[in-house]
């Protein structure tokens, strides 16, 4: 005789899971976990990448303003320089050593990588200065100012030497960009003082030639 009251056994969820349907679902949720492993962990390198790419070259060297550039190469004295890094530099530079004003454009730095490696193992104590031709001071109204570029454009030694060509130059890309990413200009105080044609100014163009300068100077020696 069949009790009407009896309660039904508790059935407790899983018990009548297929067991092969069970390991399904484990090894799903292991391979998920590992996925979000793998997600975040390329989200991190990237991230480390992006910070590393970000980190100038330039940010502890010695960038040269305008007014200090114009204090340099007409000879105005130490004491009229602006930063104290620059003063540093010069005061340790004699009339008939060799000063070196290294111009880039900001926006071309990805093509100048190598140079870049070399600059950031530069001591900040050699007499290189860095100037970004792109860094235009605003005026007033918001709107840029080829500073730099007009003063080395009207520097009639600088244009003796055919500067304008070294700025004007456009590589073969057909995309209107300049020839030359980088250029070095060399001054020695002596050399412009040779009679009258006497120039203190010497421009370095070429990518290997501009990296064997920079690779010649004194490298930042790491502390264990």
């Amino acid at each position: 005789m069949v009790d009407k009251n009896a309660k039904a056994p508790n059935v407790r969820s899983g018990d009548d899971m297929n067991p092969v349907l069970a390991k399904i679902i484990k090894i799903t949720a292991l391979v998920v976990i590992v996925a979000l492993v793998v997600v975040i962990t390329l989200v991190v390198i990237e991230f480390i990448n992006r910070n590393k790419k970000d980190e100038s070259a330039f940010d502890d060297k010695a960038v040269l303003v305008l007014s200090d550039f114009n204090v340099i190469i007409n000879n105005e004295g130490i004491s009229e320089l602006t930063s104290t890094d620059v003063k540093d530099i010069m005061k340790k530079v004699d009339s008939d050593d060799n000063i070196y004003f290294y111009f880039y454009y900001g926006s071309l730095v990805d093509d100048i990588e190598e140079e870049l490696k070399s600059i950031k193992t530069i001591d900040l104590k050699e007499p290189i200065f860095f100037i970004d031709l792109e860094a235009d001071l605003p005026t007033e109204d918001g709107s840029a100012v080829d500073y730099y570029l007009a003063v080395i454009r009207s520097n009639q030694k600088l244009v003796d030497l055919n500067i304008a060509t070294v700025l004007d130059a456009k590589d073969s890309s057909g995309d209107n960009v300049v020839k030359y990413k980088s250029f070095i200009v060399v001054y020695n105080e002596d050399k412009g003082n040779e009679g009258i044609n006497g120039n203190p100014f010497e421009i370095v163009k070429t990518s290997k030639s501009v990296l064997e300068i920079l690779n010649a100077f004194e490298q930042i020696v790491e502390e264990e």
